[in-house]
């Protein structure tokens, strides 16, 4: 088995606390959650919480749709599984 590609968006964007508890806080939620909401549940700022989102979203555990003004994340159908493997290996469920 070779080693996992740290350059690789899906790896990278594993490597961070608080993007796994973005992730298990949309993962957590049956309907899609509001930055605000995660902004407020996190105590993370606007501006880290948005860069977060961005690393996640590039890396495909996170889609983005507006309701609004409000955007909002939800974890993709496809991905649904492989967040909850992640989240159950790294016990953060």
């Amino acid at each position: 088995m070779e080693p996992a590609d740290l350059s690789d968006k899906p790896v990278f964007a594993l490597l961070d606390k608080r993007r796994l508890l973005i992730l298990r806080a949309v993962w957590r939620c049956p309907d899609p959650l509001c930055g605000c909401d995660l902004t407020n549940r996190l105590s993370l700022s606007k501006n880290l919480l948005s860069y977060h989102i961005k690393t996640l979203r590039e890396a495909g555990y996170l889609e983005e749709t507006r309701c609004g003004q409000k955007k909002q994340y939800r974890i993709p159908d496809d991905r649904r599984e492989k967040v909850q493997q992640i989240l159950t290996v790294l016990e953060v469920i």
